[in-house]
């Protein structure tokens, strides 16, 4: 993993459907918009609505979500979707 990065992994019931390092992730809970960049404090929430990644050549992966959770650990952010209400 390179310097100013984060590891993200996204799954699915079917698997993994996203796993690279990059430079940020914002995504959205029912408070608000939040931003994830290296070194964010570990922390565990509700995600609703639209993942925005910013990769490390710079592009934007967008990833539509009903409802996740998201996971943020020791630099590491591991995303949960589908996981009902």
């Amino acid at each position: 993993m390179q310097n100013n990065t984060i590891n993200v992994v996204v799954r699915t019931s079917d698997g993994i459907v996203f796993q690279e390092d990059v430079k940020s992730l914002s995504a959205k809970n029912r408070i608000g918009k939040l931003d994830v960049l290296q070194n964010h404090a570990n922390f565990i929430s509700l995600i609703d609505q639209t993942i925005v990644m910013e990769t490390l050549k710079g592009d934007r992966k967008e990833i539509e979500v009903n409802n996740g959770i998201l996971k943020v650990k020791e630099n590491k952010i591991e995303v949960f979707l589908g996981v009902k209400k």
